[in-house]
């Protein structure tokens, strides 16, 4: 299947947000508290590198970037139909990342066993201890990181 990859703008918050998978919905609303469109303009304001991944006819897939050694990503339903194209797409970017900032790290939502799986296909390390941190202190976070 065809993607196009290139860097997100602000803008694309309005577009994304609202098709967002309900598990990315949950995690911003547990870690932060904010609306999905504010998470994603905050995240594209303060990378240093945001993308975003759609269909050739514009249909968002997916949005990523890093800052500071941050990194994260929010995806719709269409991941799971391009999921091996963009676990391979991702390593490469996950590696460029480690290279630049020598230490990657962030926290998932414990509910969410799909992001989990992909951090690990992905080549992060996974610490499965419940840490307590976002706005909703009743929702744990297990903290992920890789290094050079």
């Amino acid at each position: 299947m065809t993607y196009i990859i290139r860097a997100a703008s602000v803008m694309d918050a309005a577009i994304i947000a609202p098709l967002l998978r309900e598990a990315d919905k949950n995690e911003i609303t547990a870690m932060l508290g904010w609306d999905e469109k504010s998470a994603i303009e905050y995240s594209i304001r303060t990378s240093d590198e945001a993308f975003i991944a759609t269909r050739p006819d514009g249909h968002p897939i997916l949005i990523a970037g890093v800052g500071e050694g941050i990194p994260w990503m929010l995806g719709t339903p269409l991941v799971s139909k391009y999921g091996k194209s963009l676990v391979k797409e991702g390593r490469k970017k996950v590696r460029e990342w480690t290279d630049r900032y020598g230490y990657l790290t962030n926290y998932v939502d414990v509910r969410n066993s799909t992001h989990v799986m992909w951090l690990s296909y992905m080549g992060f390390t996974i610490e499965f201890t419940p840490h307590f941190i976002g706005t909703d202190r009743n929702v744990p976070f297990y903290r992920f990181y890789r290094s050079n």
